[in-house]
């Protein structure tokens, strides 16, 4: 009896370790945009199931794409003032 309350809740323990979080999806995004918004959304899926190393893993990516994005800027600073003109 012992062998199979043993069983089962090892049974449990392992499915919640290997979560249905799947990153290839965002992997085939180009766009660099479309892409932080997959991760955020494959970000808040993973917190939802309570996986810190997923979510960690996620976050550093985003802020990989994210200062990608910030360095383009800061090399083509007619984008940067058109944009700033835009939101005055």
């Amino acid at each position: 009896m012992n062998k199979i309350l043993i069983t089962i809740s090892l049974v449990l323990f392992s499915t919640s370790l290997f979560a249905a979080v799947d990153k290839g999806k965002c992997d085939a995004i180009k766009n660099t945009t479309k892409k932080i918004d997959c991760l955020s959304d494959l970000k808040k899926e993973a917190a939802t199931q309570n996986l810190k190393k997923i979510v960690k893993n996620v976050q550093d990516e985003i802020d990989l794409l994210s200062s990608k994005i910030k360095s383009s800027s800061e090399k083509n600073k007619t984008l940067v003032d058109v944009w700033k003109n835009l939101n005055k």
